[in-house]
């Protein structure tokens, strides 16, 4: 895959950067070779769903990232070769032009007036010739991208710790001006997660100034939590928007970075063997209750509440969580929603009251009427008469404090619940 680089930099920058380790998360073996990423797919087929599929998925993510090709072949110079050819290339390596390989580009002149338009025109020459006349750099070049001799990489390895740090063109004196060069940093974060098979929890940023203001300090920093741990940059450009429409800054700003240490494991979705997610969920009756559209509602909702409550306040968005406490109304409380914090799923333990409370009561008891069908039954009415499903229970409780009260209640829908 040949990212746009700037040829004969050994040091790969960014787009490479964010390339190879978007490869990593399909073969451990990544490299950089000259102005492209190559990668050793052969021993990852069977995990990505066999050769068609793994290759789709990598030409698809290339194209993606904006990669001027790409090529598959048996070396990895073969598969430069590929790549640096317009499509649609010739199939055999013989075929390709001169230009395919660095080596022979740059006696291209040379070779062409000998009469030699490809690589296998090259390949065809005397090699004692060639090698005086070039130099045994184009005889090894040809030698590697036919599968002659062999290739030697140092394979590229992931930092412990994300952060990266960009430079802005400009002075940035408003904070959601910083938007794109967040976006920049997102997306290589969300490449080096997807390369460790990880979620990030919290992230930080941080910022210089520019130093004209004496007043202010010289850097900041903000920090940015999650409800749980995700790769998904989409999710997480969202996030920082939000906060960066309530950031203010203190000075005009030059340099931006992102550090990303606080990561987890995220959980794999195991449950789609009977349903793909490219599949149309609304066509399956039972497709909203597989543990993989369940887990998606709950990734969405947990997204949702984030941006809440950054957008309202914490203290303005709450999740009910059970209590010890068996009493009707007071078996619930509404507290402050925080990210990482305990879900109202998994409250605390032991709490099984064996009978289905109402999520909330009000504050004063309403008092519900009846009316009597034919048959002399009577109905309890709120929006529509109401079917009892359960109950009633009758409670007596609070016999040790100030708040004893004898209780009845039943479980029943409203046929047409007010929505205010």
């Amino acid at each position: 895959m040949s990212p746009r680089l700037e040829a004969g930099n050994d040091t790969p920058l960014p787009d490479a950067q964010m390339l190879a380790w978007w490869a990593l998360g399909f073969t451990p073996r990544v490299a950089c070779l000259e102005d492209a990423v190559v990668l050793e797919w052969q021993a990852s087929q069977r995990l990505f769903g066999g050769r068609r599929a793994l290759m789709r998925q990598l030409e698809q993510g290339a194209e993606q990232a904006g990669c001027q090709g790409w090529g598959h072949a048996r070396t990895a110079l073969g598969a430069l070769a590929l790549a640096r050819t317009p499509r649609p290339h010739p199939r055999q390596l013989d075929a390709l032009p001169l230009t395919s390989l660095s080596a022979l580009a740059t006696h291209e002149a040379t070779l062409s007036r000998m009469g030699c338009r490809t690589l296998g025109d090259v390949a065809r020459l005397p090699r004692d010739g060639v090698s005086r006349r070039f130099g045994a750099a184009v005889l090894q070049a040809l030698d590697q991208a036919r599968s002659v001799a062999p290739e030697a990489f140092t394979w590229l390895s992931l930092p412990p710790v994300f952060d990266a740090r960009l430079e802005l063109p400009g002075r940035v004196d408003q904070a959601d001006a910083l938007q794109p060069a967040c976006d920049w940093l997102l997306a290589r974060l969300g490449a080096w997660l997807v390369a460790r098979h990880m979620g990030v929890r919290s992230f930080t940023l941080r910022w210089q100034h520019d130093g004209q203001r004496r007043d202010a300090a010289r850097s900041g920093e903000h920090t940015v939590r999650l409800g749980t741990a995700t790769a998904d940059v989409v999710r997480l450009r969202r996030l920082v928007a939000e906060h960066l429409r309530r950031l203010a800054l203190l000075a005009p700003v030059g340099e931006i970075s992102l550090h990303a240490a606080d990561i987890a494991p995220v959980e794999a979705c195991e449950d789609d063997l009977f349903l793909a997610h490219s599949q149309d969920v609304a066509w399956h009756a039972d497709a909203w209750q597989t543990p993989a559209c369940r887990r998606h509602q709950h990734d969405a909702l947990t997204a949702l509440l984030e941006r809440l409550s950054v957008r309202l306040g914490s203290e303005r968005v709450r999740t009910g969580q059970l209590q010890d406490d068996h009493r009707l109304g007071l078996d619930q409380a509404w507290l402050p929603w925080a990210p990482q914090g305990r879900s109202p799923s998994s409250n605390t333990p032991g709490v099984h009251h064996g009978l289905p409370h109402p999520a909330w009561v009000l504050p004063v008891p309403q008092p519900l009427h009846t009316e009597q069908d034919a048959s002399g039954q009577v109905h309890p009415l709120y929006h529509g008469r109401l079917a009892l499903l359960a109950g009633p229970h009758r409670m007596d409780t609070g016999w040790w404090g100030l708040d004893a009260a004898n209780d009845a209640i039943g479980i029943a829908p409203a046929p047409c619940a007010p929505t205010s």
